[in-house]
């Protein structure tokens, strides 16, 4: 875990998880997420809003997440209920509520049908994204008719389109995903390849080695910036988050 800007910030390693059984099975954490020792649990409990993204291989798969209130002696909370992760179809979680710990589980969808689960997570000691009301709140002058109403409520939705997004250096300059201002939410970077140099358009200096994560709540991806941590050694930036 590390501070930024006086925000607690954490992302967690999970080991990919091949199906052995039919019934559900732990997946394995990495805490802290440089460590070499397994858990089969995630120490979240300094966390407000926290990101997971999990994608399957070979065959279908079903997952769930349980939480903890005990520092994770027991997992008596269902935080996310039974839900399908099929090949070739991500799927994004975003939880706010709070718990010191949280276990992901998963079983085939189809008994004796294997399939490898693959998780990325993070979070801040921000809080998270909570869905809008906007039912019980009062719509502005002309939203009576459903078309002005379907427009407020789209507008006050947080549910945005995926943004995806991979940069490899081509040189040791400063670069960045988009020129122009491109707002996302719950972003989650990776580096691969080689370590990279992230910061603004005068300073990178915060460096994320291969395999490291990080993630934002909120941000204007246009003003990240990053380079090669050694020069010659171009290394890959990759993202994942929600735009605005």
């Amino acid at each position: 875990m590390e501070i930024l800007a006086g925000v607690a910030v954490d992302h967690s390693t999970w080991d990919d998880k091949l199906t052995t059984v039919n019934d559900y099975d732990d997946v394995q954490c990495h805490w802290p997420y440089s460590s070499s020792v397994l858990s089969s649990y995630w120490n979240c409990e300094c966390l407000g809003g926290k990101t997971l993204y999990f994608t399957a291989a070979t065959n279908n798969l079903l997952v769930k997440i349980l939480g903890s209130l005990d520092e994770g002696v027991t997992f008596p909370v269902t935080v996310e209920s039974e839900f399908s992760v099929a090949v070739g179809t991500p799927v994004l979680k975003y939880l706010s509520g709070y718990f010191n710990a949280l276990k992901i589980q998963v079983k085939p969808a189809v008994a004796g049908a294997h399939g490898t689960l693959s998780v990325i997570g993070g979070g801040s000691s921000l809080p998270g994204i909570t869905n809008v009301d906007v039912l019980s709140s009062a719509l502005p002058t002309g939203a009576a008719t459903a078309a002005n109403q379907t427009t407020q409520i789209a507008a006050a939705s947080n549910d945005g389109s995926v943004y995806e997004n991979q940069n490899l250096a081509t040189a040791d300059t400063a670069r960045r995903f988009e020129t122009s201002q491109k707002k996302l939410k719950d972003v989650i970077l990776q580096v691969s390849g080689y370590a990279q140099l992230f910061g603004d358009s005068s300073n990178q200096r915060y460096r994320l080695e291969v395999g490291g994560w990080m993630g934002f709540q909120k941000c204007d991806i246009s003003t990240l910036y990053f380079k090669n941590a050694t020069a010659g050694q171009n290394g890959t930036v990759n993202v994942i988050g929600v735009e605005e």
